[in-house]
């Protein structure tokens, strides 16, 4: 099944649709969008084809009756069989092999709400050691990422505290 070439597919016809001037509604749009998403995660290493795949289905078919009802009524009979057609020799083309990659670092989720946070890239390896204790001092949450930068997190006052406290360190230096 070529999901991807069936997405693609849609895309297309859609594109095909704005430039007639015809309106396609936001939740098309944005079950044509979880489409790709969903695409993109069964691509990706360990994921559970017995969850993604019938969403990822529910989306492309909510898509495609739209986009074959409307393009018959605005394009005509033949227009519609066409992409009818294209769609179908898309659904049957064979699945494109991907190299699935390891999945790399970790999820970052972000700041909670109500707090605050600084990126600092490490200059001198040395100022390591140091900057994460006067982090902890100031009583905020370290972390580093794979980029080789420093991820402060914690309330606003703190780090700006903390922030004051490095700079001076590493002039000091």
């Amino acid at each position: 099944m070529g999901l991807e070439e069936q997405w693609k597919a849609l895309s297309d016809l859609i594109l095909t649709l704005k430039k007639e001037r015809v309106e396609v509604p936001k939740e098309v749009i944005k079950d044509l969008h979880s489409a790709k998403i969903m695409i993109g995660l069964l691509a990706t290493k360990g994921s559970d084809e017995s969850e993604i795949l019938p969403r990822l289905e529910s989306y492309l078919s909510s898509v495609e009756g739209f986009l074959f009802h409307t393009a018959e009524e605005k394009l005509g009979k033949a227009v519609a069989s066409e992409w009818i057609e294209t769609i179908g020799r898309a659904r049957r083309a064979p699945e494109k092999e991907t190299e699935r990659l390891p999945p790399t670092g970790r999820l970052l989720t972000g700041p909670r709400r109500g707090e605050g946070w600084v990126r600092i890239e490490e200059y001198d390896p040395t100022l390591r050691g140091q900057i994460e204790k006067i982090a902890r001092e100031e009583g905020l949450e370290v972390s580093s990422e794979p980029s080789g930068h420093m991820l402060i997190r914690g309330d606003g006052r703190s780090i700006r505290e903390a922030v004051k406290r490095i700079r001076e360190k590493a002039r000091r230096r």
